[in-house]
């Protein structure tokens, strides 16, 4: 059996959410387990509550510390005893500072009680009911420096009612959170321990790590795509923070590395709005095989049904395994474009394929 992820929770308070992973993490097939409980306030209700159940806990009053970084390198010498894997804040009340945050890039994650990037900050609740939102939720997100802005991991609803308030929406709320946070944490234990793809929606922290397995892609199998290597290495870190963010791609984790991605565009002319297309599809070789295609496509397919009324993409005849990849997922073939691309002096023909929603 693999081994299971190391996760350190830092508190402010009772805890709630501590609690729900807590309770999460007794089950014997879960991956991840609780190493300990952290808080910057020694009086935390949720200190008790995690020793009670055999789980180790620290407490350093961040007044005590004469900076933010002196405090911060005593609670990490904290986590880095407990040898955390993954550091998840349950209500934690202190903004972390870029250092901390990098230190911990894509082991670092937080709930926060809205459906971001919609209410950042305090009073969500408060702020869902002021501008008329018909719906709120929750996010779990990786945790970056700018506050709230790290990539979403998962995110859960609910209707906004008639006569509520914010203690009526924010206990509905609440009752999410203790679903959502233990599923989010399965996943990202999951993905870093390498037996399941987290599969999330690229942002522009990401741009990096797309352009370097865009540029990996286009060499790899030059046949899959319109655009070429040469065309594209040249294009500096900016450009690609451009397409992550003007796109929507869907990145494949695995281990800490991103091993696949998908995008969608929605077509903008009026006459053709009602049309998305699906491009640059692919996964690296390690971890082909293993579904991390056909769970980008289902994702990408997922927002695609929120934006257009159907979605087409295109495959060079003769890759055999993309094309029954699609047409599993219900795409048919429409025709096929002789001559379609010019690969290193070869014709190659390829399929047009399209996914109709209605």
């Amino acid at each position: 059996m693999t081994a299971r992820q190391r996760v350190a929770i830092l508190i402010s308070g009772r805890g709630s959410n501590m609690s729900a992973l807590i309770a999460a993490a007794k089950a014997g097939d879960y991956p991840a387990e609780i190493a300990g409980v952290f808080s910057n306030d020694p009086g935390a209700r949720g200190l008790a509550i995690a020793a009670a159940d055999g789980i180790a806990t620290a407490a350093l009053a961040h007044r005590d510390y004469a900076s933010k970084a002196a405090f911060e390198a005593a609670m990490t010498a904290i986590l880095e005893g407990w040898q955390a894997d993954i550091v998840a804040l349950a209500g934690f009340m202190r903004v972390l500072s870029p250092e901390f945050c990098t230190r911990w890039a894509g082991r670092l994650i937080n709930i926060h009680p809205s459906l971001l990037p919609r209410h950042k900050g305090l009073h969500t609740h408060e702020q869902a009911l002021a501008d008329g939102s018909v719906e709120h939720g929750c996010t779990v997100h990786f945790v970056t420096p700018g506050m709230d802005e790290g990539p979403t991991i998962a995110q859960a609803s609910v209707a906004i009612l008639a006569g509520d308030t914010p203690d009526i929406l924010g206990a509905r709320v609440l009752v999410e959170e203790h679903k959502l946070y233990p599923r989010a944490l399965a996943m990202v234990a999951a993905s870093l321990a390498g037996t399941a793809p987290l599969i999330r929606r690229l942002g522009a922290a990401d741009a990096a790590a797309y352009r370097a397995i865009r540029l990996e892609a286009l060499q790899d199998a030059p046949t899959a795509f319109g655009s070429s290597y040469e065309a594209e290495c040249t294009r500096d870190l900016a450009e690609f923070e451009s397409t992550v963010t003007r796109n929507y791609i869907a990145g494949a984790w695995l281990g800490g590395a991103l091993v696949g991605t998908a995008g969608f565009h929605r077509l903008d002319a009026t006459k053709v709005a009602h049309r998305g297309n699906i491009w640059g599809v692919y996964v690296r070789p390690e971890a082909r095989g293993h579904g991390v295609a056909r769970a980008l496509i289902a994702d990408v397919l997922a927002f695609a049904r929120t934006q257009v009324e159907q979605v087409h993409l295109c495959v060079v005849t003769d890759n055999a395994p993309a094309l029954r990849l699609y047409e599993h997922l219900g795409f048919v073939s429409y025709g096929i474009e002789p001559r379609s691309l010019l690969v290193d002096g070869r014709y190659l023909d390829e399929h047009m394929m399209v996914l109709r929603f209605d």
